[in-house]
């Protein structure tokens, strides 16, 4: 019982590490670090099998086993004698060798059933290896690609030097912050929770940026569910690049803009005052990035 609550704990602590994990390299490598510990953990049990079966022929039935190979080995220390089951075992998955063999029946077979086993676990080690370096490969291979042709594309249309240093600076700036936070889009099982779940989500997600408005504190207070709504609605996140235009003189102001991280610049000159003269109208400001 202590045992499987060890492994239920120990499971526990696997999900907190996975929930540690920000982006898809981290998540491959930890597949393949923890697949490197379960193959240890086999082998710790299949060397001390090992270990039992001749020592038990070599005392019990008294044949010549393994364990009385080498008169050095008799009087070895635990903990070499464990390193050299281990080692055996270690050579039975992978195309090794040593000068560890079976010497009787016993050690015979279970050296076919292990060989068995290995056959298995090993194939299945392979391959899941072989497909976690591929996808890390292919996602570096199109990250390379699609920059290629944002290159080409741009050169081909003759456009600007500085337009396409900049678009190139926002593209990579994109780029690692999506490998750091995974975005919303590219989580499809978000599309499969409730409308009441998504309103849920949407708020814990803008409700920080919005707490300072005394608008959103008043409904949040009053009326929960409509604070769920208008997150859920009403709220469209976007990226902006240094130098871009947010909105300019002229146009209709049908947004309100919330920073969430970065710098703006408002610009108003001194001629317009925006207090008394100003009607619920049409406002049509200027400001840039």
């Amino acid at each position: 019982i202590l045992r499987l609550l060890r492994i239920s704990k120990l499971q526990r602590i696997l999900i907190k590490l996975y929930d540690m994990i920000d982006n898809e390299y981290s998540f491959i490598l930890a597949e393949l670090v923890k697949m490197m510990f379960v193959i240890l953990f086999l082998n710790h049990f299949i060397a001390c099998g090992w270990f039992l079966v001749g020592s038990f022929s070599r005392r019990e039935l008294g044949m010549a086993s393994w364990v009385a190979w080498n008169e050095q080995f008799v009087d070895a220390t635990t903990g070499y004698q464990y390193t050299t089951s281990l080692h055996w075992t270690l050579t039975q998955f992978t195309p090794a060798s040593m000068d560890v063999v079976a010497r009787n029946i016993l050690e015979r077979l279970y050296s076919i059933g292990v060989l068995l086993f290995a056959m298995v676990a090993f194939s299945s080690i392979v391959g899941t290896v072989t497909t976690s370096m591929t996808i890390i490969r292919h996602m570096k291979d199109d990250k390379q690609k699609q920059f290629w042709k944002l290159r080409r594309y741009l050169k081909q249309r003759s456009v600007s030097s500085d337009l396409t240093h900049r678009m190139l600076r926002f593209v990579e700036y994109q780029c690692s912050k999506q490998e750091k936070i995974i975005q919303t889009q590219s989580v499809m099982l978000l599309t499969r929770i409730s409308e009441q779940l998504g309103s849920e989500l949407a708020y814990e997600l803008h409700s920080p940026c919005l707490s300072g408005h005394p608008f959103h504190m008043l409904v949040s207070k009053e009326m929960k569910g409509i604070a769920f709504r208008i997150c859920h609605m009403a709220i469209k996140s976007s990226q902006i690049a240094t130098g871009d235009i947010l909105f300019s003189a002229g146009e209709e102001a049908d947004s309100a803009y919330v920073l969430k991280s970065g710098n703006l610049s408002y610009i108003l000159r001194r001629s317009i005052c925006l207090s008394p003269p100003m009607r619920v109208k049409e406002w049509l400001p200027r400001g840039g990035a």
